[in-house]
């Protein structure tokens, strides 16, 4: 007899066991496990849990991301609250190795149990790298969900392309605890994370090199910016980098430690390890830097460096890429459109901010993971991924009927907005616009039809402007121009398009209805966070450019400048950013950051003043549409007009509203600037007169489209039209690239739409084929293990042999059951999908054919 601990959900005690000791008794662990007992060790145990515990602790940490020593603490003093915690035999610290010993081994056992590890006759030594790893349903899987891929036409394979998004996080570190000996890893790449001695000897190669400069011409963010960064004294990862699919699964050996930062060879090799063969021939990557990171991949993916032979030589793949649309925005002109997700064909209404959504979940595993060794760590990652896609695959049935619910209204919405609109023009313009679109998406190098010429200083070229100046300050050894992270320019920069961010939120959450549905409310919820983290990281900046403003802040928000305070205490458009234009704030900063800022606003009204100008044009068109076309049309098409036009009339007030925000910010830095001894402030001192006070009167259309007045001679261009970068002449403007690119961009948000409802068709059938494939594995299994049952015993073996041919057939009862429980939960998975999809995919696909309005 020996003493053992038997944990439960509410008690952790010791008990006495007495071992069966007959002849054909299995051993003293196996007896344990069968009593659903769990023991730290298969060697003379002292310490087990139950299953039952085991359970809820697992359940916890994926719902509540609870540690095991915090677990144990809660288990020991729900037995006895006056137990001695600290030290002492039977105390949590002198159990805390043990059950961190049983959880280990029971996350990976079971992981192995459900990828039917179990039921393979050579076991876990013929597990292949990420076999481990739960795929998504509805991605596209040749040989699975896919029947008969290779012939496919190709007018329509961009209905079976495989859509990849690729990201780094820098919480989820470790710090360089623990050893390989002391915590070995026991996943080693079954799963999620790439297998280590495998990465680590691909890194190792890059070591007597010249280090890559990963220096970005476009995107300012931190990706570029933290390719260099060490984790610091005591780090031994510095975070994670990771490749999510469409529908946010996690991919097979596609997540690892980032050692160095955010390097181009780390995300190469995550990239390529998450493509397993076969795959389809196009395949859609999104990253944030993805306009820098694309350029030399080729090259990259053909060094001897690389053993990945799947981009290698002429593959055969067709590669896209793309720019999240949240992080669009600060991307350089032609990037803006070449890498935009509304205007690239084939690929539907695509957002790609999974990364962000995912690492938001995951970021609440990065306290306690921190802590954890070399092995321990990307075993628990790996299972709290598994869970991840898990649930996912629970909620993807719903999801994706939810999905088509939308978008089968939106396509009827974004069709009919776009034949209004292009009712408007002639139909010689509509046929050159439509084929300079067609020309365009079929080779992005062709001239860009979303390109608006009118546009007097760019964001991009400001951007340019003063990034050159930066450069020459930093020559030039100017005191305070720079931050380890970024540059004064950048600095301003970036506060000025949070300031827009906060703006467009607010507007959000204030245009949210009362029966907004949960999706919707979703969304904006982890649109809020992203800012807030944008908002947290940029004041850690400021304290550099400007110590006094988290005084200020503190006085006029109510958001505390501890890094640690609950970032959803409060609404993100409610923090002070203390920018040089807020109230108080402009004598915290030196006259550079004041003319910067001034520089920004300048670009920024400008670019609002053309965005009015469009969506009056915009504005113009639908309304003489409706009243030409829509008597006779019926009540649902007049509805779908009104609800366009009004939408339209939101965008024209969001204009209105950024234009006059900034012209003050320009009177209040102007009049600190005024006065400077600045050389080039000469440049702007007609900019009060370029950019007038916006008066409602002002907001109409061109002459030509003005039908309020009585006659030609009454009708007055207001100031907005006759601006520096515009004419008198309605025609003129028209050339100039606005109608043009509002008739394209309808065009590119009615094909989306489209695009989006065959997608989710194509997705809803491969989710159920899938489905039923994993429904016939486990049914496989069960039927190929079943036989050895029903095989008779011959009596003339030996004794010993009959039983352990009695005892094999034990466990293979065990594996039979456990292969047809299996087989139940993916039957059902399957039904609740065809219930839930019912007649979606009819809907869908009831408008196979793009609208074209060219004639």
């Amino acid at each position: 007899m020996i003493t053992s601990s038997s944990s439960t959900p509410t008690a952790c005690h010791p008990i006495g066991l007495d071992y069966c000791d007959c002849l054909t008794a299995p051993d003293p662990v196996q007896q344990l496990l069968r009593e659903r007992l769990f023991p730290a060790t298969t060697v003379d145990p002292h310490t087990a849990a139950s299953f039952r515990v085991l359970e809820t602790f697992q359940m916890l940490s994926f719902t509540g991301k609870i540690s095991a020593y915090e677990f144990l603490i809660a288990i020991m003093r729900r037995t006895d609250n006056t137990w001695n915690m600290v030290q002492g035999r039977g105390s949590s610290k002198d159990k805390h190795p043990d059950f961190m010993w049983i959880v280990h081994e029971w996350r990976i056992l079971r992981m192995f149990k459900r990828f039917a590890r179990g039921h393979d006759n050579l076991g876990v030594k013929n597990t292949k790298q990420g076999e481990c790893a739960l795929r998504c349903p509805a991605c596209p899987l040749p040989g699975i969900n896919m029947p008969k891929w290779e012939n496919i036409p190709r007018k329509k394979r961009w209905l079976f392309a495989l859509f990849l998004a690729i990201d780094a996080n820098f919480r989820l570190r470790r710090k360089d605890v623990s050893s390989d000996e002391r915590d070995p890893g026991l996943i080693n790449g079954y799963a999620y994370i790439v297998a280590e001695q495998a990465y680590k000897a691909y890194l190792a190669r890059f070591a007597n090199k010249p280090q890559q400069v990963d220096e970005s011409t476009c995107s300012n963010y931190d990706a570029i910016k933290s390719a260099n960064v060490r984790g610091g004294p005591g780090i031994a990862a510095s975070g994670m980098g990771t490749v999510l699919c469409r529908h946010d699964f996690h991919r097979p050996t596609s997540s690892g430690d980032l050692l160095k930062g955010e390097r181009y060879n780390s995300m190469d090799y995550f990239f390529l390890s998450s493509l397993s063969s076969p795959l389809p021939q196009i395949i859609n990557v999104l990253y944030d830097i993805a306009c820098q990171w694309e350029i030399n991949l080729p090259i990259r993916c053909n060094s001897p460096e690389y053993d990945f032979q799947v981009l290698k030589g002429d593959h055969g793949y067709q590669l896209a890429f793309f720019v999240p649309k949240f992080h669009l925005p600060a991307h350089r002109g032609p990037c803006v459109h070449t890498h935009s997700f509304n205007l690239r064909p084939g690929v539907g209404r695509t957002d790609r901010e999974q990364p962000e959504r995912g690492w938001a979940w995951s970021n609440r595993l990065a306290a306690f993971t921190m802590e954890m060794g070399p092995g321990n760590r990307p075993d628990t990652i790996d299972d709290a991924n598994g869970d991840r896609n898990w649930q996912q695959t629970v909620e993807q049935a719903h999801n994706l009927s939810s999905r088509a619910n939308v978008a089968c209204a939106e396509r009827n919405i974004s069709k009919q907005a776009f034949r209004e609109f292009a009712g408007g023009a002639t139909p010689k313009d509509r046929a050159e616009w439509t084929n300079m679109a067609r020309e365009w998406e079929a080779d992005i190098s062709n001239e860009n039809p979303y390109k608006n010429d009118l546009i007097v200083s760019s964001p991009d070229k400001v951007k340019a402007l003063l990034q050159k100046e930066d450069d020459a300050a930093l020559i030039a050894n100017v005191k305070g121009i720079v931050h380890r992270n970024m540059s004064m320019s950048s600095f301003i920069m970036h506060g000025v398009e949070i300031g827009q961010a906060q703006a467009r939120h607010e507007a959000e959450v204030s245009r949210l209805s009362p029966g907004a549905g949960s999706a919707e409310r979703t969304r904006l919820f982890q649109r809020g966070i992203a800012l807030h983290v944008r908002i947290k990281n940029w004041v850690a900046v400021q304290a550099h450019f400007a110590p006094g403003a988290a005084a200020l802040r503190q006085g006029v928000s109510p958001v505390s400048n501890d890094s640690n305070s609950n970032s959803n205490e409060v609404t993100p458009w409610s923090i002070a950013l203390c920018l040089p234009s807020d109230p108080g704030a402009l004598d915290l900063y030196d006259t550079r950051a004041k003319r910067y800022e001034f520089i920004y606003h300048i670009s920024e009204a400008e670019t609002a003043l053309s965005d009015l100008r469009g969506a009056i044009l915009f504005d113009r068109h639908m309304a003489r549409s409706r009243d030409e076309h829509s008597l006779g049309s019926g009540t649902t098409l007049v509805t779908r007009s009104i609800q366009i036009i009004q939408d339209v009339r939101k965008r024209i007030s969001d204009h209105v509203d950024r234009y006059r925000k900034a012209r003050e910010r320009l009177v209040v830095l102007w009049g600190a600037l005024s006065e400077s001894e600045l050389d080039d402030m000469n440049d702007y001192e007609d900019w009060a007169e370029r950019l007038e006070p916006l008066k409602d009167d002002d907001i109409r259309g061109p002459t030509a489209l003005d039908d309020e007045v009585l006659g030609e001679g009454f009708k007055i261009l207001t100031w907005i039209w006759t601006v520096r970068g515009t004419g008198s002449d309605p025609t003129a403007v028209a050339k100039a690239g606005l109608w043009r690119v509002e008739f394209c961009r309808a065009r590119a948000r009615a094909h989306r739409w489209q695009e989006e409802c065959l997608l989710l068709a194509e997705e809803m059938r491969r989710s159920e084929r899938y489905l039923l494939h994993r429904t016939g594995e486990w049914d496989q299994e069960a039927s190929d293990w079943a036989v050895t049952l029903t095989t008779p015993v011959s009596a003339d073996l030996p004794t010993s042999q009959i039983r352990a041919i009695r005892d094999t057939r034990v466990t293979t009862a065990g594996k039979v059951a456990y292969a047809h429980r299996q087989a139940a939960i993916w039957t059902r998975l399957h039904a609740r999908a065809v219930e839930l999809h019912g007649d979606y995919v009819a809907q869908l696909q009831s408008d196979t054919e793009l609208i074209e309005c060219d004639s």
